[in-house]
C-alpha cells in the first residue's frame, strides 16, 4: 500500500515539480522584458551603450572610449524562454582600495545572510580567476537566490583586442536563482509573512505557525517530496525520511493545537465531533460541541540584552500560548528574522527546549536570518517535533 501511495504521489507531484531539474534554474518573476525596462529607465545622463544583445545575453556598460571593454558592466543571461538565469554586475575600483570596495559590498549582503560560505574555487570572469569568493543566500525577485561576491582583475586590451595593455581591478557580483523546487511558502490562508503589516497583528504569526504544524506535507512540500523520493530510491535505508511519524502529528495533539484556531468551533464539530465518526473511527468524541478557542496571549514589554521575544509556558502544561515581545526590537528586525524568532518561541510554546530539533532552537540569536534559514530550520523542527510527540502514539494520516 505504501509503495502504491509513493507511486501515486510521484505521478501527481514529482513530474511537475522536478521536471526542470535537468535545466538551469531561472527567475520565475524576472525576464528579458524586465531587463529592458531597467536599461531604458537609466536615462540619458550617462552614456550607456549596449555591448551585446542576443537571444541569450544582454550586456551594457558606459560607452567605451578607445577600449574594447569598459568597467561598470551589467550582464544578463537568459534561457530559451527569456527568463533570467544569471545576473552579473562588475563594479570597478576607482580611487578606493579594492578591499574597501569589496567590504562595502559585503555589508549590503550580510544584512540578509550573516553566515556566508567561503568558496575555494570562485570560477573565472573574462578568462581571469576570481579571488576570495563569498557565497550568500538571499531572497530576490520573490525567489531564493545565490550571490557570489568576488574580487577580480579584468584584462584591458588594445584597440584591436589582440594585446593586454593592463588590468582593471574590481568587484564582481553574480546572482543566480535556486531551483524552482524550493517552493518556499510564506503566504498562506491570507497571511503573508513577508508583509510589514505582520507587526500590527502578531497573532497572524501564531495562526500561520499552527497551520504549518498541522499541514507540514503541504507547507513543506519541497522537502517532503525529496524525502519520499529518497525512500523510493533507497528502500533498504534505515532512515525512512518520509516516515508517517515524522510528517504527520498524532490525532490527540492535532486536536489540542486546533483548539487555538479562530474557527475551532466549526472544525471541532466537523472533524472531531460526532460527525467525524463517519470518516474516522474513534472510541469516543474528543470535542464537545460547545468548545471555544483557547487563549493566545501577546504581551509587549522591554526585554533584556538581545532578546526580541519570549515564550511563557506551553500548551501541554499551561493550556495557553503566551508570547512576550519587545516591540522596538521586533520592528527593527527584518521580516525573515521576525519569522525565525517567532517560530523559535512558538516551538517553546509546544514544549520544545533549547538544543532540540535543530538550528531553530539554538539558545542564541544571530544578527539576521534569511528566508532560506527559516524554511530549512522550520522543516527540520517540524519533523523532529512530530517524531517526539508521536512516540508511543498511533498516527493517522487521514486529512483532518
Amino acid at each position: 500500500m505504501k509503495k502504491l501511495w509513493i507511486a501515486l504521489l510521484f505521478t501527481l507531484c514529482f513530474t511537475s515539480l522536478f521536471s526542470q531539474n535537468d535545466k538551469v534554474p531561472f527567475f520565475e518573476e524576472f525576464s528579458k522584458k524586465d531587463v529592458f525596462k531597467i536599461y531604458k529607465g537609466l536615462g540619458d545622463d550617462v552614456p550607456w551603450v549596449i555591448l551585446e544583445s542576443s537571444k541569450n545575453k544582454f550586456q551594457f556598460s558606459y560607452e567605451p572610449i578607445g577600449n574594447t571593454f569598459k568597467p561598470f558592466v551589467f550582464t544578463y543571461h537568459f534561457n530559451n524562454d527569456d527568463k533570467v538565469i544569471l545576473e552579473e554586475i562588475l563594479y570597478p575600483k576607482n580611487s578606493n582600495d579594492l578591499q574597501q570596495l569589496f567590504n562595502k559590498e559585503k555589508i549590503k549582503y550580510e544584512e540578509f545572510d550573516s553566515n556566508p560560505e567561503v568558496l575555494k574555487d570562485g570560477g573565472t570572469f573574462m578568462n581571469s580567476p576570481l579571488i576570495g569568493t563569498i557565497k550568500y543566500t538571499i531572497s530576490t525577485h520573490n525567489q531564493n537566490t545565490n550571490v557570489h561576491l568576488s574580487k577580480c582583475r579584468v584584462p584591458k586590451y588594445n584597440k584591436k583586442g589582440t594585446k593586454i595593455r593592463g588590468y582593471y581591478e574590481g568587484v564582481l557580483i553574480r546572482k543566480y536563482p535556486q531551483s524552482k523546487t524550493s517552493l518556499m511558502i510564506t503566504d498562506f490562508v491570507g497571511i503573508d509573512l513577508k508583509s510589514e503589516d505582520m507587526i500590527y497583528d502578531i497573532k497572524n504569526y501564531v495562526y500561520f505557525f499552527l497551520h504549518q504544524i498541522q499541514n507540514p506535507t503541504l507547507l513543506h512540500i519541497r522537502q517532503f517530496i525529496l524525502d519520499a523520493e529518497y525512500d523510493a530510491q533507497n528502500p533498504n535505508s534505515y532512515e525512512n525520511k518520509s516516515a508517517t511519524n515524522k510528517w504527520y502529528l498524532n490525532y490527540e495533539d492535532t486536536h489540542t493545537i486546533k483548539k487555538y484556531e479562530l474557527n475551532h468551533i466549526r472544525n471541532c464539530e466537523y472533524y472531531f465531533g460526532d460527525k467525524a465518526f463517519k470518516k474516522i473511527e474513534h472510541k469516543q468524541s474528543v470535542c464537545p460541541s460547545n468548545s471555544i478557542p483557547k487563549e493566545i496571549k501577546i504581551e509587549y514589554r522591554n526585554l533584556d540584552d538581545d532578546a526580541i521575544a519570549m515564550a511563557i509556558g506551553n500548551i501541554f502544561e499551561n493550556d495557553m500560548i503566551h508570547i512576550v515581545i519587545d516591540s522596538r526590537k521586533f520592528k527593527n528586525a527584518s521580516p525573515s528574522k521576525r519569522a525565525f524568532v517567532m517560530w523559535h518561541e512558538l516551538y517553546h510554546s509546544l514544549g520544545v527546549k533549547h538544543g532540540e530539533c535543530g538550528p531553530l532552537m539554538f539558545p542564541y540569536i544571530e544578527k539576521n536570518y534569511t528566508w532560506a534559514d527559516w524554511d530549512n530550520a522550520s522543516t527540520e523542527a517540524v519533523k523532529c517535533f512530530n517524531e517526539k510527540r508521536n512516540y508511543g502514539k498511533k498516527v493517522s494520516v487521514e486529512k483532518i
